[in-house]
Formats: structure tokens, sequence, C-alpha cells
């Protein structure tokens, strides 16, 4: 911590950063809830260059806690101030941490991502409605042709859309058709 503390969090220079980096990444690695309040707070800093790292860190703290799902939620949810690419990036880690978890038996972790995915497919407005559904899909297989993923995607569709994001809306809603 005390390295994350001595570093400028306005560092421009690449290399000047990894040291701070490094340190939230260990800190994610082998600290405990009580961390929490210290990484989040790098995570929230929207000028703090550490911030992604700090999401990863997070992540993997609130994981060995059983906290993840509620964590993830957190940070992809319409109440918070978390830019696109922050949203985007715990999706991808979430989404990652499930297949690992499939691969390697634990049931618990795979039904608590399968369980936020299809959530947030009948939620989920950003740019990030097409990952989300396709993890809906692959965590809950009975969702692909189901009348909620039709309806999820008729209803999350924004309107006047056109060229390859509607092409991508409309296989997807064709998909979901098939097998009535």
């Amino acid at each position: 911590k005390e390295i994350v503390r001595r570093s400028n969090i306005a560092e421009t220079n690449f290399y000047a950063q990894v040291p701070r980096q490094s340190a939230v990444s260990f800190i994610g690695r082998y600290g405990c809830t009580n961390d929490l309040p210290f990484i989040v707070a790098i995570l929230t800093n929207s000028t703090d260059y550490a911030a992604d790292v700090a999401l990863g860190a997070t992540m993997n703290i609130t994981r060995r806690t059983g906290c993840l799902t509620n964590f993830v939620n957190w940070v992809v949810s319409d109440t918070n101030t978390f830019n696109s690419t922050m949203r985007r990036a715990a999706y991808i880690r979430l989404y990652d941490l499930g297949v690992e978890s499939l691969q390697t038996g634990c049931h618990d972790l795979v039904d608590s991502v399968a369980g936020v995915f299809l959530y947030r497919a009948g939620v989920e407005h950003t740019d990030s409605v097409m990952f989300v559904d396709r993890a809906a899909c692959e965590f809950n297989p009975w969702y692909r042709h189901s009348r909620q993923r039709r309806d999820n995607l008729a209803a999350l569709r924004p309107p006047g859309l056109t060229g390859k994001p509607a092409e991508l809306y409309d296989a997807a809603q064709a998909d979901a058709a098939q097998e009535d």
C-alpha cells in the first residue's frame, strides 16, 4: 500500500506507472476485505491510471469472499459513474471467470455468473447489450430460444438503429425466434 500511496496518480510515463499498478494488482492477489476500501477508492477515481487494475484487484478479492457478483452488479448498474470501458471490462472479466469456473467445475460461481448475465440481459442498454445477451445464452442454454430473450432484445433495441448494429440485433432476434 505504501508504494501505491507514494505514487503520483497523474503519472504519464508508462514505466513510472508500473510499480503502482503492480502494487495494486498484488493487493488484489494477496489482500482481503479490509483492503477493499483502499482499492475501491482507486477504482472510483476516474483520473487514476490504475483504476482498471483496481477493478481486477477488487474482483479478485470479492471472488474469494463470495461477493463477486454483487460487486459486478454495482459496477454495471445505472446508479454509478463508471464509464462504458470500465463496465465492459467488468463484464469481460466476469465472463472469463465464469468460463474458467466451468472448466474447473466450480458450479456455485458458474451459477452466480449465469444469474448476473441473465438479469443484465433484460436491463442492459449500453453498447454491451449484445455481449451480455451472448453471455446469457452461453451460461443459460435454455435462454437462447426463449420468449424472455425475444422480449429482452425487442425492448432493448435502440430506436432508429441501422447498419451493422441493426444486423447484429436482427441476427440475435432471428436466433431467439428459432425452435418456437
